[in-house]
């Protein structure tokens, strides 16, 4: 979003000096065609030339000026690394601690909101506004037309409509009131028709294009009264060219200046000023010379274009830059991964300070510990990033810290059932090298925010003892060689040699197999010194539920 309203601001200030030479140039003359070619060609061009590549080798203050802007409205939020733009100097390319505060300067925020989500909404519901309008225009036009008599006029559609309307005309239909019929219809029907034959509606369609995506330039809604005036101006020549006494017609022009038009869409014959409407066809043909005016836009439109421009880089400087940012990413990649394994080392040092002092407690004089009946519950983590609690399989993302509760919970409700006293329950998290380490930071503070919640259920039932009960007892060990490496499954049909070998064994994996093969398909797991212990028992758990009837051999 933030490239097209840089865009879109760069296209109207091109919008806004034609508009300007436009009204110093062109508004004065009679060559009204031509006038309008100027603006077909003036306004295609205020698209186009943002879009013109340019490059320069060191930066004017203007242009350094737009690229501010521009980067400021290009800017999006995002975890990665950007390529930031410097300036060339004698020196190489530049890439000062000012310019990047620049750039990490543009995130700031209004109530909440960045700043570019703050200007894409105020555009998008001025553009919504104004297309919204027009569409309400184009609605009572339509109804005002739709449903009506009408009347062939050569290629045209003449709508007589009963009561006060003002007449106008819209791509092929000219809707006329029955009084304007009788009294004065020739003369509005060849108005009108000139309007027709010259196309004008093509040129309000676009015009309304320019002011839904400029509404708030000032200068588009100058330009769009100018053409409404120069369509009046070509249509009133038509006339007076097809042989319409001029005195007659613009004796009419007086007797009709009265009224409001609602129509946005359509050209009415009593639309722009009269003074001028009379003046300008009073006034003497313009020399064909003047029309070397829009000359003068040349150097305007080159100075825009240059002011656009963007600094050009070297291979060199490209590859220079491209190995800044990456060792950049690089670094902010490894301080990262370094920032979570301090912070995971320092959930295990909690929940190891809390585990020795509750074995301190649990101990007697002489240093032995006093062993209890006590429940652990297992939470494996592999290179795959799926999870094992206990024997449930699941898959990212879960609720952990509601896991852990229930799980806890029902466990302690089940031992006063069955023994009539609770008994601690602990916990023994085991991760994989390759897991994620955002995950099983995730997992360790879920888990300490699970026990945090069982404390305080526990303290508002009024249990007196709450660590003998629910104990901080978290073991963590990781990260371990766990899951893939060292491991392989030979798979085949039933009552056959298994010879198929599979080395990612995940859920999918054996899901996959058990359809192929069957659960009762010939099945061999293997698994070297590497794999620990609880890897190798949770692999067999795993393949004994995908083939819990096939004839295995685990070999170690």
């Amino acid at each position: 979003m933030g490239i097209f309203l840089f865009f879109i601001l760069k296209s109207s200030v091109c919008l806004f000096l034609f508009t300007m030479l436009y009204i110093t140039l062109l508004k004065d003359i009679t060559h009204f065609r031509f006038s309008r070619w100027a603006f077909w060609v003036g306004t295609v061009l205020c698209w186009l030339i943002p879009l013109i590549p340019v490059s320069v080798s060191v930066p004017s203050p203007v242009q350094q000026s737009v690229m501010m802007v521009g980067e400021i409205l290009e800017e999006t939020p995002s975890d990665g690394p950007k390529v930031v733009a410097g300036f060339p100097t004698e020196s190489g390319w530049d890439t000062r601690a000012e310019y990047l505060s620049l750039q990490q300067g543009k995130a700031e925020e209004i109530y909440g909101l960045s700043l570019l989500t703050v200007v894409s909404l105020l555009y998008g519901m001025g553009a919504v506004g104004v297309f919204l309008f027009f569409a309400y225009s184009f609605g009572r036009l339509w109804h005002l037309i739709y449903g009506k008599p009408v009347q062939r006029e050569g290629k045209f559609r003449l709508v007589i409509i009963p009561g006060e309307v003002c007449s106008f005309s819209w791509w092929k239909y000219i809707v006329m009131s029955e009084e304007d019929y009788r009294q004065d219809g020739s003369l509005i029907l060849i108005h009108e028709k000139m309007h027709l034959s010259y196309y004008h509606t093509l040129d309000l369609g676009w015009m309304h294009c320019l002011l839904i995506f400029h509404w708030f330039n000032p200068m588009t809604w100058v330009l769009w009264k100018e053409l409404r005036d120069l369509h009046e101006y070509e249509a009133d020549e038509g006339v007076i060219l097809s042989g319409v006494n001029m005195v007659q017609y613009q004796l009419l022009l007086v007797k009709k200046a009265v009224g409001t038009r609602l129509y946005s869409m359509a050209n009415g014959f009593d639309h722009s000023k009269l003074k001028n409407r009379i003046g300008m066809m009073l006034k003497k043909r313009s020399n064909g010379w003047v029309r070397l005016r829009i000359l003068l836009a040349v150097p305007v439109a080159a100075g825009v274009v240059y002011a656009f421009a963007q600094p050009e880089m070297s291979e060199k400087q490209m590859l220079s830059q491209v190995e800044v940012v990456a060792q950049d990413a690089l670094l902010q990649d490894t301080a990262a991964q370094s920032r979570m394994t301090e912070e995971i080392a320092s959930m295990t040092k909690f929940f190891k300070e809390k585990s020795d002092a509750w074995w301190e407690h649990h101990r007697t004089p002489e240093g032995c510990y006093i062993w209890r009946t006590t429940q652990v519950h297992r939470i494996f983590i592999n290179g795959n990033n799926e999870v094992l609690f206990d024997n449930d399989y699941r898959k990212r993302p879960f609720d952990v810290r509601r896991a852990v509760a229930e799980r806890l919970r029902s466990a302690r409700e089940a031992d006063v059932r069955q023994n009539g006293k609770d008994e601690p329950h602990f916990l023994r998290l085991v991760y994989d090298v390759k897991s994620d380490k955002q995950l099983v930071l995730q997992m360790l503070k879920d888990i300490k925010s699970a026990l945090d919640d069982l404390c305080e259920e526990y303290v508002a039932k009024g249990v007196s003892d709450v660590d003998e009960v629910c104990p901080y007892m978290v073991s963590v060990f990781g990260p371990r060689k766990f899951g893939i490496d060292g491991t392989e499954l030979l798979i085949g049909a039933v009552g056959n040699e298994p010879k198929e070998r599979i080395y990612n064994i995940s859920w999918k994996t054996l899901k996959h197999y058990q359809k192929k093969y069957g659960k009762n398909a010939s099945v061999m797991f293997r698994a070297d010194d590497s794999v620990g212990e609880e890897s190798y028992a949770w692999m067999c758990k795993r393949i004994k539920q995908y083939f819990p009837n096939a004839k295995t051999n685990h070999v170690r």
